[in-house]
C-alpha cells in the first residue's frame, strides 16, 4: 500500500491527502520529516558559517593590501585572470539584406536574421513571391 503523498503548503490539500492514512503512519512521517528538517538546518548553518569565514578572509586580505599600499586594480591586472581581461568588442550590426513594404506603406529592411517580417512571410506563404524577390 505504498502511496505517494503530494507535498503542498496548503493545509486543506494536506488534510485531504492524509485523510485515509492511519495515525501511526502519520507519526512515522512526522518523525522522518523532523529528521530531514534538522539535517537541512545543519547544512544551512554550516553554509552560513563557511560564508562568514570566507568573507572574513577576504576582508583580511583587503586590509593587508591596503596596508601594503597596493591598488586593487593593479593587483587584478597582475593576476591576469580571464574574467578581468579586456572585453570583447561587439560586432557591428549586420547590413540589411532584404527590403519590403510594411502594412502602413513604409519601406522597411530586414537583415535575414531573427523572426521574418510578417509581410515577407505572408508573400512567401501565398507563393506569389520568393525570398529572392525581396533582395536589396
Amino acid at each position: 500500500m505504498a502511496k505517494k503523498i503530494f507535498l503542498s503548503n496548503n493545509i486543506r490539500s494536506i488534510k485531504a491527502q492524509t485523510r485515509n492514512i492511519p495515525l501511526e503512519q502519520l507519526y512515522l512521517i512526522q518523525t522522518k520529516l523532523k529528521q530531514i528538517i534538522n539535517e537541512r538546518q545543519q547544512e544551512d548553518d554550516e553554509a552560513k558559517q563557511n560564508l562568514i569565514e570566507h568573507n572574513k578572509k577576504i576582508d583580511a586580505y583587503l586590509q593587508q593590501i591596503k596596508n601594503d599600499g597596493v591598488a586593487v586594480t593593479e593587483l587584478l591586472k597582475k593576476a591576469n585572470l580571464p574574467a578581468f581581461k579586456k572585453r570583447r568588442k561587439m560586432r557591428p550590426p549586420r547590413p540589411p539584406k532584404y527590403k519590403y513594404i510594411d502594412n502602413e506603406g513604409n519601406l522597411r529592411t530586414w537583415t535575414g536574421q531573427g523572426r521574418m517580417p510578417k509581410p515577407i512571410q505572408l508573400a512567401l506563404n501565398s507563393q506569389t513571391k520568393s525570398l529572392s524577390d525581396f533582395l536589396i
